[in-house]
């Protein structure tokens, strides 16, 4: 059975950049695991000028409010990465160039995001959007979360901000969290016993990272932190 090395992630933070290239210097993996699915992974390298999917066209296939969430949830990526000289995604991006570069498999463990953004369509209730409103509105989630978005935030801050975002919108949580996070646990627990020996290097977001951590262990699978 392979073993597991996971790096967790801020998309916009250069120190995610180089931690993966340090993590692939020390110790060059069997595979290269990412938090991404095909259609995420063909958004990263696509030409910005190639046309793209309507509007109705994306409402058909993930909803009113999936659709909305993507928009309003790119937005905010985008602008926090001018902010430090970024785009959202680069460090998903470096990972899979250098497993080019290093001619390793690369394994994409996400659900796919047409999923997921269907599921948060039907799962986002009325009471969760007026609270977003709120919460929007009146800056409830900027108190007691600074932090250098260059850095990736710790683990403190990071179960402070998911423990909000649970009791606030559950069905956001649900979705956006729990259910991806089983669905990558168990692709990198089915990557891992599909070799004897080994190590795959994933690369999660590090709201992701502390609960696959657990899911994993608990499935005997190697976890090298």
């Amino acid at each position: 059975m392979m073993s597991i090395r996971i790096i967790g992630t801020s998309h916009i933070s250069r120190k995610s950049v180089s931690a993966i290239t340090a993590a692939i210097s020390e110790q060059l993996p069997s595979v290269i695991a990412i938090e991404l699915d095909p259609n995420r992974l063909e958004g990263l390298f696509a030409d910005p000028d190639a046309k793209k999917p309507g509007p109705l066209e994306t409402i058909r296939q993930v909803g009113v409010q999936g659709y909305v969430f993507a928009l309003l949830g790119g937005y905010a990526e985008r602008k926090m990465g001018d902010l430090v000289g970024m785009k959202p995604g680069d460090e998903m991006r470096h990972a899979v160039i250098l497993a080019r570069k290093h001619h390793l498999p690369l394994a994409l463990i996400d659900q796919d995001i047409h999923t997921t953004l269907k599921r948060f369509s039907k799962s986002f209730s009325w009471t969760e959007k007026w609270r977003l409103i709120y919460d929007l509105m009146f800056g409830r989630f900027n108190k007691d979360l600074d932090f250098d978005l260059n850095d990736v935030p710790d683990e403190e801050l990071i179960e402070t901000m998911l423990e909000k975002v649970r009791q606030r919108y559950p069905g956001f949580y649900r979705v956006l969290i729990t259910e991806r996070n089983n669905v990558i646990t168990r692709n990198l627990a089915h990557l891992a016993r599909s070799q004897e020996e080994g190590t795959i290097l994933a690369v999660l977001g590090a709201g992701h990272k502390k609960a696959v951590v657990a899911a994993l262990k608990r499935r005997g699978i190697e976890v090298i932190e």
